[in-house]
């Protein structure tokens, strides 16, 4: 190709505060490239680049650079498998270097040469990072911040506080180069950058696994569902859910109605209770389920093994649950506020002395259908269910662990 004609700037403030990326390369036609992993921030390598070079990465996303000593251009892996796709390029204030944040292929080699301490800003408006390679920003931070999660928010206001705290578990999250785990650690000064993850399709992927199918027919599929998994995708959630399973087994005739993350589903489960589930298959099918489980003309019994045992035997607890004030993981019966919640109970069996039962089996029906409703209100009176990890608060004696 032809020498590439890059634009000059004789404008001092247009060259160092503009838009215009215009590189000034020195009196042997190159300009200093610094390369950086765009995930750990490490630095890679120091070479140059001529006009050519730097035109040919801006065009193919894979980094070239120039060889003082060939005296020739020379794309970086071609022969090794070390590419660098290039994520983001930087010049610095009077553009004479530029900063390379690249992904390394093949064993993922390159020169480490030590960290750069040049103030760089962005320029022009190209983008290396893909919808399907997910997306890196960055934050400056410049004071201290009393947790990490608000800090960043308020930073970065295109990302809920939420969203960050998943990113941050999901350890998506550093500052210089040093990877974060706390959400709710102090927030120090430095540059953070959070790799956001690619948006996942809107219609779950169906995944081939067992299903333990009690009925099926053209419109219903009732399933059992064990403990451990799942009902729809969620965050850090997204695979091995029921509707995963359900979109391999049923295909296209799996009803959509319920949403795109929980096609077919009418009512739930936790994660970590096993029980019947019925699923749509078809349209028609889907809005019967729906008006018969609003109307509550269908009965379910949920069959739970208590520490101790609930007294009365039998009776209805009728509070208002809402989420704890304490741990935000929790629900909690409210004095105020919340939502009214309603479960009826009758203690089916006890295990132990009949003065003070060890642990119980107890039918519960619902009224409504609270997030942890049973658990909570089970916990509350007075008999957990056993391994709750939740609420069952205290360990078990040496005899119920047994039962």
């Amino acid at each position: 190709m032809s020498e590439p004609a890059f634009p000059t700037l004789d404008d001092t403030d247009a060259l160092e505060r503009g838009e215009i990326l215009a590189p000034r390369f020195n009196a042997e036609g190159l300009i200093a490239a610094v390369a950086t992993d765009a995930m750990s921030g490490e630095v890679l390598m120091l070479a140059w680049m001529n006009a050519e070079a730097l035109a040919l990465t801006l065009e193919t996303g894979e980094v070239h650079y120039y060889s003082r000593s060939r005296g020739a251009l020379w794309k970086k892996g071609e022969t090794s498998g070390q590419i660098q796709t290039v994520r983001e390029i930087r010049v610095d204030c009077d553009q004479d270097a530029v900063w390379l944040k690249v992904s390394v292929g093949g064993d993922g080699g390159a020169c480490h040469v030590g960290d750069a301490s040049i103030a760089w800003s962005r320029r022009g408006s190209w983008s290396f990072v893909s919808e399907e390679d997910g997306a890196i920003v960055e934050a400056l931070i410049a004071e201290a911040g009393p947790r990490l999660d608000r800090t960043l928010a308020d930073a970065l206001p295109q990302f809920s506080r939420a969203r960050l705290q998943t990113l941050i578990a999901q350890g998506a999250v550093s500052r210089d180069g040093e990877v974060l785990s706390d959400a709710s650690a102090k927030a120090p000064p430095g540059l953070y950058r959070v790799f956001v993850p690619p948006t996942l399709p809107a219609v779950p992927q169906g995944e081939d696994f067992d299903l333990a199918v009690l009925f099926e027919d053209a419109h219903l599929i009732v399933i059992d569902k064990p403990a451990g998994m799942s009902a729809h995708p969620a965050p850090g959630s997204e695979s091995g859910t029921l509707v995963n399973a359900l979109i391999h087994h049923c295909g296209e005739s799996l009803s959509g109605i319920g949403g795109v993350a929980r096609p077919g589903i009418v009512h739930r489960l936790d994660k970590g209770t096993s029980g019947v589930m019925v699923a749509a298959k078809t349209d028609a099918a889907h809005r019967g389920l729906s008006v018969l489980f609003a109307a509550h003309d269908l009965e379910r019994v949920y069959i739970a093994l208590t520490r101790g045992a609930p007294n009365p035997p039998q009776g209805t607890v009728t509070t208002r649950l809402g989420r704890s004030t304490t741990d935000r993981k929790k629900m909690a019966v409210l004095a105020s506020g919340g939502r009214e919640a309603i479960t009826h109970y009758q203690t089916t069996a006890r295990f132990g002395p009949a003065a003070k039962p060890m642990a119980a089996q107890v039918a519960c029906r619902l009224e409504t259908g609270r997030t942890h409703q049973i658990r909570v209100h089970l916990a509350h009176k007075g008999a957990p269910c056993l391994g709750d990890p939740l609420y069952g608060a205290g360990s078990p004696a040496t005899s119920v662990r047994g039962i």
